[in-house]
């Protein structure tokens, strides 16, 4: 099937067939990003210390996934499991 996806279906006792194009190059409402993910949480950081609120990743947050990105690292490194005592405190 080369013509996209289609959906059959009954409503209000009529058979239906939509058929939807899968490679249009998104959807609709959503274009995509205009700048990379880590310039949008830059400018997050720099807006919050600008105008005193908090950032969207908090620091603590920050802290704990770098630990644990560092765990797996160290994981594969080792073949081993790694464990976590108190992780971002």
């Amino acid at each position: 099937m080369n013509d996209g996806l289609r959906i059959n279906g009954e409503e209000h006792s009529l058979l239906y067939e939509k058929r939807m194009e899968l490679e249009t190059g998104g959807v609709d409402f959503y274009d995509g990003a205009a700048s990379k993910p880590e310039v949008l949480e830059a400018q997050s950081w720099i807006d919050a210390a600008i105008h005193d609120t908090e950032p969207l990743v908090k620091p603590e947050e920050a802290l704990i996934v770098t630990e644990i990105l560092e765990a797996i690292y160290k994981s594969a490194e080792a073949g081993a499991p790694v464990f976590f005592e108190n992780l971002g405190v």
